[in-house]
């Protein structure tokens, strides 16, 4: 019961200081809103692959070999990020269009199918396919693309051009009763697709598999959650030297209340605190920014119970070496953002350099962040977190013990 008094005058204390809620509550969630709005695209980016866009002009719409060339670059494409592109703004292009288009850098490349396709190539004439490409497009991009053009060309145009080579040779050589037979016979097996005997499966290396991205807001959330959760620790400095200077530890300490209870009592109302910034934040980013949450939400709950243990132990490290406000606000700034920094909760790990994501690893902020991710990104279950909670625990231990050895209450 004394505990729970001493629980509720610091909550009240708290919740009357409009200025450190305001940098608990509604200062992260400028930072996600106004964050998440700057690099929404950047993330978009992560999980959908470019597509590679080709203008496609058909001058010979109603061919029926042109058509079935525009058939087999659509099925082509559509293994791969490639996408031919026939309308531009709802218009269809034209040969002069889609060159304006590459010319300008809307787009790199563009294909243009002749008119009188299908009529030249039955006839036996040669047909000239156009490829334009943006001479400052990259080729390792233009030449995988030309080269599955030319390819559908071939299986478009080859059947025609060995249906003809045949039929000039039983010309030559066959009686024309046999010989029509024959060419009907061919013209029959080329009409239908070939039955596959070798077939091609993409698949990955063994033990590697597609590496999954965060949203913008599964990036950001959780990334400003953390950070300003850990922005308690000034809170609960600036707060412990109040009560230092005004001599309320001193008062409490001659009442039946042991020293455990006063600093349990001292700890529990920033705890709680954290655990509404986290709930408040999650559900603010749930609810109105539509953010997946993963198979398993329950699992965010122990990293976050954890997360927050570590931030109010951090708080009472700082409140153990500080001796003014000054030093209290200063030094737990610069702490939290460099942690906040390393951590991956102000500049994302997917942007970052390999060692920097190591160096995450000795930060609490980014196990959280790690932790929190795989559980909404990766489907990580509540047994998948163990690790991360045990981690952040023992970031909570070290702060704590080494907090309340170097406590003071006057």
């Amino acid at each position: 019961m004394r505990l729970l008094y001493v629980v509720l005058k610091d909550l009240k204390i708290v919740l009357k200081d409009w200025g450190s809620l305001i940098i608990l509550f509604v200062s992260p969630l400028m930072f996600i809103i106004v964050l998440s709005l700057a690099l929404g695209q950047s993330f978009a980016n992560l999980n959908t692959s470019n597509a590679i866009n080709v203008l496609l002009v058909n001058d010979d719409p109603t061919g029926s070999l042109s058509q079935k060339f525009v058939t087999g670059l659509t099925n082509a494409s559509n293994a791969g990020h490639l996408q031919f592109v026939q309308k531009v703004s709802g218009t269809t292009l034209t040969d002069a269009g889609a060159e304006q288009l590459v010319k300008n850098g809307s787009y790199t490349m563009a294909l243009l199918i002749p008119a009188h396709f299908s009529t030249n190539i039955t006839h036996g004439q040669n047909v000239t396919v156009r490829f334009i490409a943006d001479p400052a497009a990259s080729q390792q991009v233009v030449k995988p693309v030309q080269a599955l053009v030319e390819a559908v060309l071939g299986q478009t145009v080859g059947p025609f051009t060995m249906r003809q080579s045949v039929s000039n040779a039983l010309a030559r050589s066959v009686p024309p009763q046999a010989a029509a037979q024959i060419n009907q016979e061919v013209t029959m097996a080329l009409a239908k697709p070939a039955p596959a005997i070798a077939t091609v499966q993409e698949s990955n290396p063994p033990g590697v598999s597609v590496p999954k991205y965060p949203s913008v807001y599964q990036q950001n959330v959780p990334g400003y959650t953390i950070m300003y959760i850990f922005f308690i620790v000034g809170v609960m400095a600036t707060s412990v030297l109040q009560e230092r200077r005004d001599g309320t530890f001193r008062r409490l300490l001659v009442s039946p209340v042991s020293k455990i209870t006063l600093l349990l009592g001292k700890l529990l109302p920033y705890y709680i605190i954290c655990l509404l910034q986290a709930v408040i934040l999650f559900a603010i980013g749930k609810f109105v920014f539509g953010m997946d949450l993963g198979p398993h939400p329950v699992a965010l709950v122990g990293i976050t119970l954890a997360i927050a243990a570590c931030a109010v132990s951090l708080g009472l490290l700082i409140s153990a070496f500080v001796k003014n406000e000054g030093q209290a606000n200063g030094l737990s700034t610069i702490i939290v953002l460099v942690l906040a920094a390393f951590g991956g909760c102000m500049v994302p790990p997917v942007f970052m350099p390999s060692f920097m994501t190591q160096l995450a690893r000795l930060t609490p902020q980014g196990w959280a962040l790690l932790g929190y991710q795989d559980v909404m990104v990766r489907g990580v279950n509540l047994v998948g977190t163990l690790p991360t909670v045990g981690a952040l625990l023992a970031f909570a231990a070290v702060f704590f013990i080494v907090g309340v050895s170097r406590f003071r209450f006057n």
